[in-house]
């Protein structure tokens, strides 16, 4: 048996060279993995030979011959001709090698990488007081990434050459080992936005029940998703700066308690830095779920152009680009002593901008941003199935309630009807709705009251329903609308507003009219107690009113009844009387349908009105 050789090939890793310290010689070169050998050693084809340097008598050089080979036929191998063995085992791997094993990366990043971003949320090492205790992984991440990384090395590994590792970005950009090794990060956007997109669908449940309106709840889900975004990926880059500074301190023959506090200092200052990300965070969020919204703003949609369209995906490039190059500098800035300090500006900037290992950073993080504007359409494929299935048990569970469903208020409805009318599912929930009624008009238990507040309630959800779709099936066949759906859904949804509103203010003021006609004397007092409830009405409006041109409309409203008012005490003390306020008994009955007036006309004629006007005219414009 060859002395440098064990039972299996493999190379014994305690062989050093004569005549060398040992501390000299680690310090200068790292030994490389025994090498695994697939077939048995066949010495009479060796093709090297070793030299007196390294305690070898016998040729060997078929150990090396899966790899490709290193050196020529007969010529004496040296132990500096060992580091050539990663080289050749990297350069032998062929293009189908390369392509398969990425791709198999690439599909465990978005898996177990997803898993990972999740977890990520359940750490909080940025709020311990104690830098050693910030390695910035919990006992669930340190699980789901080891699990990852075995898998990318054992099942699909990627050798990477010298030129991959430590080329410039031109001569990295012809290496295959180097492309193949780094589009898997691509899909690393996948672990920071499976938890953001579902925050921002939980943000977006909650506001919807407390009736947040559409730009305040959109603002709000875009927030949110890029806060928890930040969050998840400021604990990887920071995590990523721990075990690198952990490793060098360690090296340096740091303690382990020293190593892990400095390199707990230097992940707590990347997690800092890289929050002045967030604001780009929250503008990336905004354009990538703004398509979530069931109605996205006409204006907006009408008025974007086909460039503009094209050009999205180079914006969004441009703006990871960037944001991966901050995130470079911000973690070497950390491991330095006087971070973003004067000699950063004075040499280490202009070193970063020249360093092959930022570039290659920026450029997937551009590749990456491309790729992720470009494949919206999937992203908000999958997100409108998910809303699908939603809608679909919060429908059938919603009018499969007896309960619920005779107590679903008109909100409630509409906002279960939008939904439903977004997935294109109106025929479903029509269905659901009437199952609903079908299934509790026939009960034998039915009281005569319930009945007729069942057929009630069937009938005035129905009635809006068919309207939606009657609207719709009439608006496919305007030019304006037809090939805009988000337009035409939007105004539908603002007729059916109008609609309602409509109705509500005829019955508030059919109960109002009805009230003072019905009260027995007062009859000089009524008409002024009617115009002053109508004018504290207008005056409890304004303290909700807070855009500044509706506030000034209110106002306009509000000098005129008070002028009306005015004019009806005139023309009372003209009478000969003095008024003297006073409740009619009942009135305080009434006064909630004043406000509901008052409010619903507001908005009917102008919001709800301009609004409408508006998308006609928008889409107008876009044929």
């Amino acid at each position: 048996m060859t002395e440098g050789l064990d039972l299996f090939g493999n190379i014994k890793p305690n062989i050093t060279p004569t005549n060398t310290v040992a501390d000299e010689y680690d310090a200068q070169f790292n030994w490389p993995q025994p090498i695994q050998v697939d077939r048995p050693l066949d010495y009479s084809k060796s093709i090297n030979k070793f030299n007196e340097s390294i305690p070898f008598e016998e040729n060997v050089g078929a150990a090396f011959e899966p790899y490709g080979g290193v050196k020529p036929v007969d010529e004496k191998l040296t132990e500096f001709d060992l580091q050539d063995i990663p080289e050749a085992r990297a350069q032998n791997q062929s293009g189908w090698k390369l392509l398969g094993n990425s791709l198999g990366q690439t599909a465990n990043e978005v898996m177990l990488g997803s898993i990972e971003g999740v977890g990520q949320l359940f750490n909080a090492d940025i709020l311990k007081s104690e830098s050693g205790e910030k390695d910035f992984e919990n006992k669930f991440t340190e699980i789901v990434g080891g699990l990852k990384e075995d898998i990318n090395e054992s099942i699909f590994p990627i050798y990477q050459t010298k030129t991959s590792s430590d080329g410039s970005l031109s001569q990295k950009l012809g290496d295959g080992t180097w492309w193949a090794s780094n589009f898997p990060t691509v899909a690393s956007t996948a672990s920071m936005l499976v938890p953001a997109l579902g925050t921002s669908r939980l943000v977006g449940g909650v506001g919807r029940m407390f009736k947040l309106g559409d730009n305040i709840l959109d603002a709000t889900k875009s927030i949110s998703a890029a806060t928890v975004s930040r969050y998840v990926e400021n604990n990887m880059e920071s995590q990523q700066r721990f075990k690198q500074s952990y490793t060098n301190y360690i090296q340096k023959r740091l303690s382990d308690e020293e190593a892990r506090n400095k390199a707990g200092e230097e992940a707590a200052r990347v997690w800092k830095y890289n929050s002045a990300m967030l604001a780009v965070d929250i503008v990336q969020y905004a354009s990538l779920l703004k398509p979530f919204k069931a109605f996205s703003d006409a204006a907006e949609i009408t008025k974007k152009s086909v460039a503009s369209k094209l050009l999205d995906p180079f914006i969004q490039a441009g703006g990871e680009a960037l944001e991966e190059g901050y995130q470079f500098i911000a973690s070497e800035e950390a491991a330095t002593k006087d971070p973003f300090g004067k000699e950063f500006f004075n040499t280490r900037f202009s070193d970063y901008l020249e360093n092959p290992d930022m570039q290659s950073s920026m450029f997937w993080g551009a590749a990456g941003g491309g790729v992720m504007q470009a494949g919206s359409p999937i992203i908000r494929k999958i997100a409108q199935m998910g809303a699908d299935y939603s809608t679909k048990k919060m429908t059938a569970a919603t009018f499969g309630d007896t309960e619920k469903a005779k107590n679903l208020d008109q909100d409630s409805f509409v906002n279960l009807l939008t939904r439903n009318y977004a997935s294109d599912k109106l025929g479903r929930m029509q269905g659901d709705l009437d199952a609903f009624y079908n299934d509790n008009i026939s009960r034998e238990d039915i009281t005569p009251e319930e009945k007729e507040e069942i057929t009630q309630k069937h009938k005035e959800f129905k009635d809006q329903l068919q309207f939606v779709q009657n609207q719709d099936s009439a608006l496919l066949k305007d030019p304006k609308f037809k090939n805009n759906p988000e337009a035409r859904k939007s105004f539908v949804l603002q007729q059916l507003e109008a609609k309602t509103l409509s109705e509500d203010i005829e019955t508030n003021n059919s109960n109002i009219n009805s009230f003072y006609s019905n009260v027995k004397g007062y009859d000089n007092i009524k008409p002024i107690n009617k115009e002053i409830n109508t004018l504290n009405s207008l005056k409890k409006l304004k303290k909700v009113v807070k855009d500044k041109d509706l506030l000034e409309i209110v106002d306009s409203k509000i000098t005129a009844q008070e002028d009306k008012v005015k004019g009806l005490l005139d023309s009372y003390k003209d009478s000969g009387t003095k008024y003297k306020p006073q409740v009619i008994p009942g009135e305080n009955m009434i006064i909630s349908a004043f406000d509901r007036l008052e409010r619903d006309k507001f908005k009917h004629d102008h919001i709800i009105q301009p609004e409408l006007l508006k998308y006609q005219n928008d889409s107008q414009e876009k044929i």
